[in-house]
């Protein structure tokens, strides 16, 4: 007997790591060396070192050492949905958290604060998506997320003018 094909055209028929997924996976973790390799060289400013600075880097290390993981393991388990959940509000904490940095721009927003507003608007879409098991739209907008927010973002930190960029290239 035949099976019955979903009626949902979202539905993706395999959800194995595509070659663009294992780019970002790549792409994260040579990230989350980076920086930590930053924070090492950094280490005679850390007492300079505000309490929000602090916050934003523990909340986006989170997200950025999981992705890897959730990009290349088995997707839909409870596993994948816990490791979601730590992601998805690290994530958010970490945009909502950027609002107060502002050292670059004299004391004003920067364009790098568009990707938190993307990610605050971005989340909590990508969470009804996976709850209403709209995997291509929730398998879009974290691929989006981790493009834009979290790894384009994070590379913008490495610039040299950058508190992390100036730690690493000195």
């Amino acid at each position: 007997m035949a099976q019955p094909q979903p009626v949902s055209s979202d539905i993706a028929p395999d959800l194995a790591p595509d070659i663009y997924e294992r780019i970002l996976a790549v792409a994260a973790i040579i990230l989350l060396l980076l920086v930590m390799t930053a924070l090492v060289r950094g280490i005679d400013h850390w007492r300079s070192m505000e309490p929000l600075i602090w916050g934003h880097l523990a909340t986006v290390m989170i997200p950025l050492a999981i992705t890897p993981v959730q990009l290349l393991r088995r997707r839909g388990d409870r596993a994948h949905r816990i490791l979601g959940w730590i992601w998805s509000v690290s994530l958010f904490i970490t945009a909502v958290a950027s609002f107060g940095i502002r050292d670059i721009n004299e004391g004003q927003l920067s364009f790098i604060h568009l990707f938190s507003v993307v990610t605050i608007v971005s989340v909590p879409l990508l969470v009804l998506a996976a709850r209403h098991h709209q995997i291509a739209r929730h398998r879009g907008t974290v691929r989006g997320l981790i493009t834009g927010a979290l790894l384009t973002a994070g590379y913008f930190t490495l610039i040299p003018n950058r508190m992390l960029g100036g730690w690493l290239w000195s």
